[in-house]
C-alpha cells in the first residue's frame, strides 16, 4: 500500500477532505462564535497550494465553486421579497450608486496617490473597488431574514452595482484594445435588452408549464438548476457575468418557488451542503499569505487596497442609511453584505493580470484584500443579522396563526393540500401541522386501515421534504365527521382543510360528513378542489358576500390569504359589495397584511354564475360562504356548490366557511 503524494490527486480523498471541512467548520468555530464561513475560507487557505499543498485548484474544485457562486446570485434572486422590493425601489437604487459611485471614486484617487498609477489603470482599480460579492448571503438565508428590507436594498442594489461596475471595466478594456466603438455598445445593449426580456418573462412561462405537469421535487430541482446555469451561461456569451444571469432567472422564477415549498428547501439543502462550501473553499486556495509574509511592499499595498474597500463600502451604506432613513442595524447589514470583495474583483484582476494592465503586485493585493473583506463580511452580517432577530423577539406582534388539520382520504391529493395548508398558516408558526384519516369503523378491515397507513405515510413523507413537523392521525369512528370533531377539541384545532373531487362539487359537499362538520364544528373550514400545484396560479379571485366583515372568522381567513398571496405572490382580486371592500382595505392597512389587492364592486349574488365571466386561466377562485344562521348567510347559498360544480368545473375551487365563534388569537376588529 502506498501513501497518496501532495498534493492529493484521489477524488475519493479530495472529495471526502472537502466534505469533512464543511462539516467541522461550523462545529469547531461554534464555541468561539466565528461564522463557518472564515473557517472555510481558512481552510482553503491553510490546506491550498499556497499552504500544505493538500489539495490543488484543480477542475472540480474549479467547476463547484464556481456553481457555488452562481448558487449565491440565484438563491438571493430567488429569495428577494417582490412586494418589498417594490416599496423600496428608490432606496435600492440609491444604495446601488452609491456603493458604486463612492468605492470607485475613492479607489481612482487611492490609485494614483499611493500607487502611482495612470489615469486607465487607476478607473480600472477603482471599478474592482465598486464590484462585491454576497459572500455573507448564507448567513442571512440560514437564520431566515433573508427577506428583510435591509437584505433586500442590498442584493438588489448589489446587482446595479456590480454592472455598472462592469461596464466601467468593459469601456477600459475596449480602450486599451482598440474596440471601443459606438456600434459595440449599440450591439452589447440590444443583447442585454434582449436577455433580460428572454429571462424575466420566457422562463416563468416555460417553468409554470413545466411544473404544472411535474410535480417531482428532485425533477423541477433539475429543471431549476439546468434554467439557472443555462442564464449564467447566456449571460456570458453576451459580455455579462454569469452572476448576473444566475440572479435574473432568480428573480423570474421568484413567483414559482415559495419560500415553504418542498423544491425550495431541496435548493436550499443542495447549496448550503455543497455549492456554496466548494465556492468558499476556492476563495481561500487563491490567498497566498507566504507573498505577503516576505514582502513589506506587498503587505502594504494590500492593507491599503483593503482599507479602501471596506470604508467605501462602509460610506456608501451609511448614506443609503442616513438618505433613507433606515435603522443602524440594517446600515450595518447592507454594509456587511456590500463589503466582500470575491468573484467579480478576481475574474476582472485575472484578466488585468493577464493582459499586463495591472501589474502582480496589486494582484496579490487584491487577493489580501478579498480575504480581509470577507472576514470582515461575515463578522458584521452575523452580528447584523441577530440584532434584527433580537429586534424580532421583543416585537412579537403577528399572529400564532393557530393550528390546521388538514382531512386526507385520497392519496393523490395528500400532496396538494398538504402544499396549500403550509401555504396558508403564519410561515414563523412553531405549531405542527396535523393530518387525520378517519375509517368507519362500522365497516373497517385490515384493507381500509393498510390504506389509512399508507395514506398517512405518504402525508408524512410529503412534510418532511418541506423539513414540517406533521402529526399523523388515524382514527376509527362511526363517522368521519365525528372522528374530525373529536380531533379538533383534543388538539385545539383552528382550521380544517379537505379536499374534493375534481367532477362533482355538489356531491362532495353535500355529503353527510362535510355537513355534519360544518353544523358540529365552528372551526375555519376550507374545502379545496385543486387541477394544479399553488405555486403556479396567477391570481386569486375572492367572491365575498355582504356583512362577511360581522364575522367573528373575517380577519382569520384574510390572514389565510395574505399568507397565500406572499408564497405564490399572486394579486387576491376581491368581488364584495362597497361596505365590505372598505373593510378589507382597513384590514389590509395592517402591518401583517399588506396585500397587492384589486377590489371590484359585486352584489349581483342572485346572479352568481357571472363570476365566471371574470375568471382566467390559472386562478385560483375562491368563495367564502356562511352556515346556516350566521350573519352572512343568505339562501342563495345553498345552490352555490351546483353552480360551482356545473359551471367551475375546469376552475381551482376554494370554499371557505369562516370560523363563527371568537377566539383569543383572532378577534375581529369589526364584529
Amino acid at each position: 500500500m502506498t501513501l497518496p503524494t501532495l498534493p492529493i490527486e484521489n477524488p475519493i480523498l479530495i472529495f471526502a477532505i472537502l466534505l469533512l471541512i464543511i462539516l467541522l467548520s461550523p462545529i469547531m468555530l461554534r464555541r468561539f462564535k466565528i461564522p463557518y464561513i472564515i473557517g472555510m475560507i481558512a481552510a482553503g487557505i491553510l490546506l491550498g497550494p499556497n499552504g500544505l499543498d493538500v489539495l490543488a485548484l484543480d477542475s472540480s474544485v474549479e467547476l463547484y465553486g464556481t456553481v457555488g457562486m452562481l448558487y449565491i446570485m440565484f438563491l438571493s434572486g430567488v429569495e428577494v421579497d417582490i412586494a418589498d422590493f417594490r416599496r423600496n425601489k428608490f432606496a435600492i437604487a440609491g444604495f446601488g450608486l452609491f456603493s458604486f459611485a463612492v468605492p470607485m471614486v475613492m479607489g481612482i484617487v487611492s490609485s494614483i496617490f499611493c500607487f502611482n498609477l495612470g489615469i486607465l489603470a487607476a478607473v480600472l482599480l477603482g471599478s474592482v473597488y465598486a464590484s462585491h460579492t454576497l459572500i455573507a448571503y448564507p448567513i442571512v438565508s440560514r437564520f431566515g431574514v433573508a427577506k428583510t428590507r435591509a437584505v433586500n436594498i442590498a442584493v438588489v442594489g448589489t446587482i446595479v452595482t456590480n454592472t455598472l461596475s462592469l461596464l466601467v471595466f468593459a469601456v477600459v478594456a475596449g480602450v486599451y484594445q482598440g474596440s471601443f466603438s459606438f456600434l459595440y455598445w449599440l450591439r452589447f445593449g440590444f443583447l442585454t435588452i434582449s436577455f433580460g426580456l428572454v429571462v424575466l418573462y420566457g422562463f416563468p412561462w416555460i417553468a409554470r408549464r413545466f411544473f404544472k405537469k411535474y410535480s417531482d421535487n428532485v425533477t423541477q430541482y433539475v429543471f431549476v438548476m439546468a434554467l439557472v446555469l443555462l442564464a449564467a451561461f447566456i449571460g456570458t456569451l453576451i459580455g455579462l457575468e454569469g452572476i448576473i444571469g444566475a440572479f435574473l432567472a432568480g428573480i423570474a422564477l421568484n413567483k414559482l418557488v415559495p419560500s415553504t415549498s418542498g423544491l425550495m428547501n431541496r435548493i436550499d439543502f443542495v447549496g448550503n451542503a455543497i455549492f456554496i462550501p466548494f465556492f468558499l473553499i476556492k476563495v481561500g486556495m487563491l490567498v497566498n499569505v507566504r507573498a505577503f509574509i516576505s514582502s513589506l511592499d506587498m503587505l502594504k499595498v494590500a492593507l491599503i487596497m483593503a482599507a479602501v474597500a471596506t470604508f467605501s463600502k462602509y460610506f456608501a451604506a451609511l448614506f443609503t442609511r442616513k438618505c433613507f432613513k433606515l435603522k443602524p442595524y440594517e446600515g450595518n447589514l447592507i454594509f456587511g453584505l456590500s463589503n466582500a470583495q470575491a468573484a467579480a474583483t478576481i475574474a476582472v484582476m485575472t484578466v488585468c493580470l493577464k493582459e499586463g494592465w495591472l501589474n502582480e503586485t496589486i494582484f496579490n493585493g487584491t487577493i489580501m484584500m478579498v480575504l480581509v473583506t470577507c472576514i470582515i463580511s461575515t463578522v458584521v452580517v452575523e452580528k447584523a443579522t441577530r440584532d434584527i432577530l433580537d429586534k424580532k423577539d421583543n416585537n412579537k406582534n403577528y399572529r400564532k396563526g393557530g393550528r390546521l388539520l388538514i382531512a386526507v382520504n385520497n392519496l393523490q391529493r395528500v400532496e396538494r393540500l398538504f402544499v396549500l395548508a403550509k401555504m396558508v398558516r403564519n410561515p414563523r408558526s412553531r405549531e405542527p401541522l396535523f393530518a387525520i384519516h378517519v375509517i368507519d369503523k362500522q365497516n373497517v378491515d385490515d384493507a381500509e386501515r393498510q390504506n389509512s397507513k399508507g395514506i398517512l405515510e405518504r402525508a408524512a413523507t410529503v412534510a418532511s421534504g418541506t423539513d414540517t413537523l406533521l402529526k399523523c392521525l388515524a382514527r376509527e369512528e362511526d363517522t368521519v365527521a365525528t372522528g374530525i370533531v373529536k380531533t379538533c377539541q383534543e388538539q385545539g384545532i383552528s382550521d380544517i382543510i379537505m379536499g374534493m373531487g375534481t367532477s362533482n362539487i355538489t356531491q362532495a359537499m353535500f355529503t353527510i360528513d362535510v355537513a355534519s362538520v360544518l353544523r358540529r364544528t365552528h372551526q375555519g373550514v376550507m374545502l379545496v378542489k385543486l387541477l394544479q400545484p399553488p405555486n403556479t396560479f396567477k391570481r386569486i379571485v375572492v367572491a365575498v358576500p355582504p356583512q362577511a366583515e360581522y364575522e367573528a372568522g373575517f380577519s382569520r381567513w384574510l390572514y389565510r390569504l395574505s399568507n397565500l398571496h406572499k408564497q405564490t405572490q399572486a394579486p387576491i382580486v376581491f368581488y364584495a359589495n362597497e361596505a365590505t371592500i372598505e373593510k378589507i382595505n382597513l384590514l389590509n392597512a395592517r402591518s401583517e397584511y399588506h396585500l397587492k389587492i384589486q377590489c371590484h364592486r359585486f352584489d349581483r349574488w342572485d346572479d352568481f354564475l357571472i363570476m365566471a365571466s371574470y375568471l382566467h386561466e390559472d386562478d385560483l377562485f375562491t368563495c367564502v360562504l356562511a352556515r346556516r344562521d350566521s350573519l352572512s348567510y343568505a339562501a342563495v347559498m345553498e345552490h352555490i356548490p351546483s353552480l360551482l360544480s356545473n359551471y367551475f368545473r375546469d376552475n381551482n375551487i376554494l370554499i371557505i366557511y369562516p370560523e363563527q365563534y371568537q377566539s383569543n388569537e383572532t378577534k375581529n376588529p369589526f364584529a
